[in-house]
């Protein structure tokens, strides 16, 4: 069944539309004269097919946004309304057919500038709205943080508590050590301290005997070793690198003479350089005497107020530094105990060494040995006339 594109609604005091009406979009001509019609319904604007429009005589001050859609309307007749000035203007008298096809151009015309403008304020809005928005979220963000910063700090400031309360704690426990040692020496001033000393006396002087010892055996070796390479150098050198007895025989007087001159030289730049040094060194010597008691003056003010000041913490120090070196004592004596038969085995094959490069030396080089005897005499006797003349 065909719809119908022309109703007549006329003459029946309407006062309202349902606002389902628009959706009877074959409508073509439609008539609402002379009724009581206050507005219209919002999206009347999709009856995009109406050509003709009969509002004569109703209460309409204003016209929905959507009416601007009505693309195909040619003919509106608005008389007898309560209409808004601008949209009055628009409408015009409509007295002639034509003067109602120039209103219901003129008037879809201002309903599309109005829907514009209240599209641009519609978007206006938005924006304004979703700029608050934002703001409301970026307060509500720094809100958080400044939260979570003081949680941050209230948790360090707990940290900083607790580690000053265990730097108390420690201190406190130091200081009651402090004073139970204090207080124990106080009572006996002399007896563990004593005994303490006189053991680590003992140990020290043990030590610094067999550190002696094991010095001076390194020091003959060392000096063995290079008196043999020394003297082998010279030999190879004046020899040419001919080592037979007779090449060494006719090199040796020859490097005793250049020795002889060289030693000279040696002690005679010796005696010019003590000369040289014989004012300065006296004003040290007898400035020695002043700057020594000089020293002692001051180190005796310095002590006296680090004992003061540090006294406990020293003997703290002291009583901590003899139970350590009793138990490194304990764990050097194990050690030693330990590697001494390696040692000892080390020793008697570096004396079986020595012993038979020297053995083969007096078989071969008798000479060369005896050469080396005379200038070890000789390179003595030159150190300690340089030592004297530097101590006159």
């Amino acid at each position: 069944m065909p719809k119908g594109t022309h109703l007549d609604l006329s003459n029946n005091l309407l006062t309202w539309l349902p606002e389902n009406f628009p959706t009877l979009t074959h409508l073509v001509h439609l008539d609402l004269s002379k009724n009581q019609l206050s507005d219209l319904p919002e999206y009347f604007g999709q009856l995009t097919n109406l050509r003709h429009l009969d509002l004569y005589s109703n209460q309409l001050t204003k016209l929905p946004p959507s009416f601007s859609q009505l693309k195909s309307l040619k003919w509106l007749d608005l008389k007898n309304n309560p209409l808004h000035e601008n949209l009055a203007k628009a409408a015009g008298p409509c007295i002639t057919p034509s003067d109602c096809a120039t209103c219901a151009k003129q008037v879809v015309a201002l309903m599309k500038n109005i829907q514009s403008t209240q599209e641009r304020e519609r978007q206006k809005q938005l924006m304004h709205e979703r700029k608050l928005e934002e703001e409301r979220k970026l307060l509500a963000e720094m809100e958080r943080d400044k939260i979570r910063a003081a949680k941050k700090a209230a948790k360090e400031k707990r940290r900083q508590e607790a580690l000053e309360r265990e730097e108390i704690a420690k201190r406190e426990e130091e200081l009651a050590a402090m004073n139970a040692m204090r207080h124990e020496m106080e009572q006996n001033p002399q007896g563990s301290s004593a005994k303490t000393n006189g053991n680590l006396d003992n140990s020290l002087a043990k030590t610094k005997k067999a550190g002696c010892l094991w010095t001076l055996w390194i020091l003959l070796v060392t000096l063995f070793f290079l008196s043999v390479g020394f003297g082998a150098s010279l030999i190879w050198i004046y020899t040419g690198g001919h080592l037979d007895q007779r090449s060494i025989e006719r090199a040796l007087p020859i490097i005793q003479r250049d020795v002889d001159v060289t030693m000279a030289e040696l002690s005679l730049k010796a005696s010019q350089l003590v000369e040289q040094t014989r004012p300065y060194t006296k004003k040290l010597q007898e400035n020695s005497e002043w700057l020594w008691e000089d020293f002692k003056r001051r180190n005796d003010i310095v002590a006296h107020k680090i004992n003061l000041h540090l006294g406990p913490y020293f003997c703290a120090s002291k009583a901590a530094f003899f139970q350590y070196w009793k138990l490194a004592q304990t764990q050097a004596g194990r050690a030693w105990a330990s590697a001494k038969p390696f040692w000892n085995q080390f020793l008697t094959v570096m004396a079986s060494y020595v012993k038979i490069a020297w053995t083969w030396l007096e078989a071969n080089l008798p000479v060369y040995v005896d050469f080396l005897y005379h200038k070890s005499i000789e390179m003595a006797d030159v150190i300690q006339s340089f030592v004297n003349n530097l101590i006159k």
